[in-house]
């Protein structure tokens, strides 16, 4: 699947590869991001081991060295344990200690920055699609965008709609137009309301061509007039 045919919200299947792992990670995720042929994506319903297999590859990518690398240090009990004469020993568990309690600070301090970035990168990403939204859509007149569809759906006449009357036989609606061409949203505007549901659901599978400003894809508006003339209601 093209990055292109998806949308936010959108719920994928995804699979991919770590480094030094022969299985690759299979698991859903949630586009939270969509520009031309790129995507940001969520990862949900990792696993607990796909979830440590991450974390691993990331500290071993920021350069910091899991804890997990080190070897586990069996201590005696101390009963029955003559004391320790030898200070060279007691300074060597010590070293020992301070060199664990560093690398764990640094690991958390590690995981912690990692966190942030990603944080403040899925911010950024909101806010963009945040203002992309807020800002008013470029509104099209409706013949402009009839030279542009290239796939319509015809609308089914609802059985309880039985024969419209000639003044009573179409629907206007407002679509939004993605930069995909497909129908994103409709809105009635005028028409029998026995067959503004009909007429919604035909031009939600419409498709056009990307409208283009300067030369590039953008999401637009205009104006769709459904007629159920010719049609015939559903058995």
């Amino acid at each position: 699947m093209l990055a292109g045919e998806l949308s936010p919200g959108d719920v994928i299947g995804v699979a991919f590869r770590v480094p030094e792992v022969e299985t690759p990670i299979r698991t859903r995720a949630l586009v939270r991001h969509q520009a031309k042929l790129q995507c940001g994506l969520s990862f949900v319903g990792l696993l607990p081991e796909q979830q440590m297999i991450i974390e691993r590859w990331s500290r071993r990518m920021a350069g910091v060295r899991p804890p997990g690398g080190f070897q586990e240090i069996a201590v005696a009990s101390p009963v029955n344990v003559a004391p320790l004469t030898s200070p060279e020993k007691g300074q060597g568990y010590r070293i020992v200690l301070l060199v664990l309690a560093i690398v764990l600070v640094t690991g958390g301090l590690g995981w912690w920055h990692w966190n942030q970035a990603w944080q403040d990168l899925e911010s950024r990403v909101q806010e963009k699609v945040s203002s992309s939204r807020s800002r008013p859509r470029p509104r099209v007149a409706p013949e402009v965008m009839e030279q542009l569809l290239i796939h319509k759906v015809d609308p089914v006449l609802p059985e309880t709609a039985g024969h419209p009357a000639p003044d009573q036989d179409a629907v206007v609606l407002n679509a939004v137009v993605g930069i995909d061409g497909t129908v994103m949203s409709v809105r009635p505007l005028s028409g029998p309301d026995a067959l503004v549901s009909a007429a919604s659901d035909a031009v939600k599978w419409w498709k056009y061509q990307p409208y283009l400003i300067h030369g590039q894809p953008a999401e637009v508006e205009t104006t769709v007039t459904v007629s159920f003339q010719g049609t015939h209601p559903t058995d």
